[in-house]
């Protein structure tokens, strides 16, 4: 059996980031140890890409002479293969710049994704006692105090510890590659530390030079709904109707509660309709609002 890896991502208790964490654990199939699977000390790297329904939905188009997004995930939509920062980029290729201030090529058109890809590499691996990735909301690609609420999703990817150093790799049709250290050359580019790639030839050698490449082993897709502020402004009504006796407002509130768990535990079973279960958490929202006018 496959490695099967499981993840959670919730808000930090007071709101300014979020807790990442693989908690596959060693004990059920699939498992780390397991036939199959890596053992713990076997990761070498990992990669978090993490999108919201809201960046999702509101996806930019990057023209000639415009600037890419650092960390940002963009996919080329036309026109000839491109040289960005030593790489070749043909149509349909996904790009996630490791600099500031990187130029769209003349004549190129690229497309957001909604993904934001910080490169964690291997600065946080998972352990067998699950020590957590605290994530701070610049590395979601946001800003001010509190994490936002919405409908996250996000794929996990590890790598595995057969790369190596000053040395040359035979690459396998397919398969992704992470560079973590150095540079890796392939195919013509040169890649760098928080760099992907995915080999397009089986045994065309990867070139890695003071620095280290390692090949994606296991990867999983999940969802996460992150209502932390939500929960806070529900918190507040209830703490103000603490004295009411109205049976109706009360009902109210136990309705919104009920929503907001529902949609908490499809994302637990990575059961998530993004646009239905954002439209819930926007219902509850405008409830809280509307119920500020009550009297009761």
């Amino acid at each position: 059996m496959s490695q099967v890896l499981k993840t959670i991502l919730i808000p930090e208790s007071d709101g300014s980031g979020a807790i990442f964490n693989d908690v596959t654990g060693s004990t059920g199939d699939g498992s780390y140890g397991k036939a199959g699977s890596l053992n713990y000390s076997d990761v070498a790297a990992v990669s978090i890409k993490i999108a919201t329904y809201t960046t999702l939905t509101g996806l930019a188009t990057l023209k000639s002479g415009e600037k890419f997004i650092k960390y940002k995930e963009y996919i080329k939509k036309n026109g000839d293969p491109s040289i960005i920062d030593f790489k070749s980029f043909p149509t349909g290729n996904f790009f996630v710049p490791r600099l500031d201030n990187l130029i769209v090529p003349n004549g190129d058109e690229w497309q957001e994704t909604g993904y934001y890809v910080y490169p964690y590499l291997s600065t946080w691996l998972p352990t067998s006692s699950q020590v957590q990735n605290n994530i701070s909301l610049s590395k979601l690609n946001q800003t001010g105090l509190e994490i936002s609420d919405d409908i996250y999703t996000y794929t996990y990817e590890i790598y595995q510890t057969n790369g190596t150093t000053n040395g040359t790799i035979s690459s396998v049709l397919g398969a992704k590659y992470i560079v973590t250290q150095g540079t890796a050359t392939y195919n013509n580019g040169t890649f760098y530390p928080g760099d992907t790639f995915v080999s397009s030839f089986n045994g065309y050698p990867i070139v890695v030079t003071s620095g280290r490449c390692y090949q994606m082993f296991a990867s999983v897709d999940a969802y996460s709904v992150i209502d932390y502020n939500t929960r806070q402004r529900l918190y507040q009504l209830v703490m103000e109707k603490s004295g009411s006796t109205c049976i109706k407002c009360w009902s109210k509130i136990s309705k919104m509660v009920t929503q907001l768990d529902s949609i908490g535990f499809m994302s637990s079973t990575g059961d998530v309709a993004m646009g239905p279960a954002s439209e819930t958490l926007k219902w509850v929202n405008d409830e809280i609002t509307n119920f500020q006018s009550c009297n009761c």
